[in-house]
Formats: structure tokens, C-alpha cells, sequence
């Protein structure tokens, strides 16, 4: 299991839950910032009994781009129950 603040997100040993991509843009200062929003289905049985989601942030490091493979670690954290 996974502490994040005091939100607890179990990671399932069952099937992951499944989950809806959808992109996002916001301004940032001026910049175009430009993301994959990662969300679990709550409407499964098993999503709604995990809900409220914990979050997890991701970014690349300097000079990467979110098509260089941040998905697949998205797509991880959005099977375990937390919105990425």
C-alpha cells in the first residue's frame, strides 16, 4: 500500500480497474500547458468503493515530453484506484 498525504490508495491484486484518458490544456503563466488526464471508472462496483481518488503527478524531466513513455506509468497508477 501507498501512503499519499492521508489518502490511502491500495494497490489491487485483482484485476485493475478501468479507467478514461482524456486530454487536458490549461494556461500556465502565459504557457500552453498540454497533459493525458487519467481517470479510474467510478462506476464500476469496484471503483465506486475506492472513490474519493487519491492523485498522482507526473512530468518528465527536463526537456521530455509526456509521449515518451509517462503513459505506461499512467495507465499503472489509473489501474490501481488514483487519478493521474
Amino acid at each position: 500500500m501507498f501512503r499519499f498525504g492521508f489518502r490511502l490508495c491500495t494497490l489491487y491484486a485483482m484485476k485493475p480497474l478501468t479507467f478514461q484518458k482524456s486530454d487536458v490544456e490549461f494556461d500556465a503563466e502565459g504557457a500552453k500547458i498540454r497533459a493525458w488526464l487519467y481517470r479510474p471508472d467510478s462506476s464500476s462496483d469496484v471503483g465506486a468503493a475506492v472513490a474519493p481518488f487519491a492523485a498522482v503527478v507526473m512530468a518528465g524531466g527536463f526537456s521530455c515530453v509526456k509521449e515518451m513513455h509517462l503513459d505506461k506509468y499512467a495507465a499503472a497508477f489509473a489501474g490501481a484506484g488514483c487519478v493521474v
